[in-house]
């Protein structure tokens, strides 16, 4: 998957009916699906999976266009990877009466009439960490953050007091963005030297080097990862741990 351009409404496209069904999409690269006319889906799925280290960018253009919509009554949208920016002019994920879940990677959402049109109760909405960050407002400009825990309940509260929900209803303003990055954890194992604090990295983002550790009688030679030197420019897309490489002074070769 690269980039896909489709046009006219939905139901009217071939293209269109091929992806109207079960997807699993593992992103690599960068990819991009575009997709014009009234009632246009960049994405339309019984259920959808997605997975990997790359990105997707998905619009759909029209009146009652929507980037993903997910089958209603037992419809699934899952992340657990990627870097997914979506805008349509109806809705960017169109889940009512599916199941939406957010596990790990970066979410972005644009709409002019909501961004996520999903229920808010246990049984259709769930992000699955609470490193995770998520921003919503009524527009890209006009955000707050929600704050822990991500259970719907509490996720409710707090949009109740700013006057603005996920689907609309009448004289309250509706989220017209929202963003959710995963955060994760890198420690770093000295192996006997002097000890290196852990960070946390949003999905996507580098770790920042740290000071070389010292070990009396030993020359510090790297940071590994599964026997490998890690480059440090490297995006973050899970919990890790970096090794320190030693070398005894006065070891010959």
């Amino acid at each position: 998957l690269q980039s896909i351009r489709m046009e006219g409404d939905y139901g009217d496209d071939d293209d269109m009916k091929f992806l109207s069904a079960m997807l699993q999409l593992e992103l690599v690269g960068d990819n991009t699906i575009t997709c014009d006319g009234d009632s246009a889906r960049a994405i339309c799925t019984s259920s959808l999976l997605i997975t990997g280290t790359g990105s997707l960018n998905a619009t759909a253009t029209g009146k009652n266009a929507i980037a993903i919509a997910v089958d209603s009554g037992g419809g699934r949208y899952y992340q657990y990877g990627g870097d997914v920016t979506l805008g349509g002019e109806y809705s960017g994920i169109y889940c009512t009466e599916a199941y939406f879940e957010f596990a790990a990677g970066k979410l972005t959402v644009r709409s002019s009439k909501s961004a996520l049109y999903c229920e808010l109760d246990d049984s259709h909405f769930k992000i699955t960490s609470d490193t995770t960050t998520f921003f919503c407002g009524i527009s890209e400009k006009d955000t707050f953050e929600i704050q822990k825990p991500f259970d719907p309940e509490n996720i409710h509260r707090q949009l109740k007091e700013k006057q603005c929900y996920f689907v609309p209803i009448p004289e309250n303003e509706t989220i017209l963005y929202a963003q959710l990055i995963s955060n994760h954890k890198v420690s770093f194992k000295t192996d006997g030297g002097k000890e290196v604090d852990e960070q946390i990295v949003a999905w996507g983002e580098t770790v920042e080097k740290p000071e070389n550790p010292t070990r009396r009688g030993y020359t510090f030679d790297g940071w590994y990862l599964d026997g490998n030197e890690f480059d440090f420019d490297t995006p973050v897309t899970k919990d890790m741990t970096l090794t320190a490489k030693w070398t005894k002074n006065g070891a010959s070769g």
